[in-house]
């Protein structure tokens, strides 16, 4: 029997993102930059309290370094939704890899395999 649960609203928020990028990348259109910028905001704001408190402190310092760099061009807002936009490849890939990861961890023949190449001496 499988038990379904409920998606949260940042998997939601993560998913649209992840759309957003790969819609943009076929058809590029000007606003999706920005569509997908203000949905990382968004996440990083709600995923923010969720994370071990030596990775926020480093993110902290990164953001704040990062929005300082910007603060000193002369147009800081298109450094910042340029900035911010080009992390959304990343994003992608970590999205394609845990999409792959739970159909991996249940397939019986590469559980199988695995155990072989561990088993080596």
């Amino acid at each position: 029997v499988e038990t379904y649960k409920n998606i949260s609203l940042t998997a939601w928020i993560y998913l649209a993102l992840c759309l957003v990028t790969l819609l943009d990348a076929l058809f590029p259109i000007s606003f999706l930059l920005e569509i997908s910028t203000a949905l990382i905001f968004i996440f990083v704001a709600f995923e923010f309290r969720s994370v071990p408190r030596p990775q926020q402190i480093a993110g902290g310092i990164l953001i704040s370094l990062s929005l300082i760099a910007a603060a000193v061009s002369q147009d800081w807002q298109t450094v910042i939704v340029e900035g911010v936009g080009r992390s959304r490849i990343f994003l992608l890939l970590f999205f394609a890899i845990s999409w792959l990861q739970a159909p991996a961890e249940e397939s019986h023949s590469l559980g199988a395999v695995t155990a072989n190449i561990v088993s080596q001496p």
